[in-house]
């Protein structure tokens, strides 16, 4: 039994090795600060805002951006593509009221 383990063991770090991981596009510097921006951000506009609705929320904007776009992109945004950028980011990733009115 213990061969047995041993040798899955060493078949997984070797494999861990051999397969090629992805180099990340932004650095976990970079993705702390994009996060603590929307986390900021959120309780700035609305102070009583409930850690249950930003975090996740904050979550999927990052998330969304590390997927879709390149930090030197994201230096270099012109004011019409960061407000394209924030109305993608609402789509996606704002809670929808539950209760809101449909006028159709």
């Amino acid at each position: 039994m213990k061969i047995h383990t041993l040798t899955i063991a060493i078949l997984f770090l070797w494999s861990s090795l051999i397969i090629a991981q992805e180099k990340l596009k932004f650095s976990t510097q970079q993705t702390r600060e994009l996060w603590q921006v929307c986390a900021v951000s959120f309780r700035n506009i609305n102070p009583s805002i409930g850690q249950d609705i930003y975090f996740p929320t904050c979550d999927c904007y990052v998330d969304h951006i590390r997927a879709n776009y390149d930090p030197e992109v994201m230096e270099k945004m012109t004011q019409t593509e960061s407000s394209k950028l924030a109305q993608e980011l609402r789509n996606k990733c704002n809670p929808k009221k539950s209760n809101e009115e449909n006028f159709t």
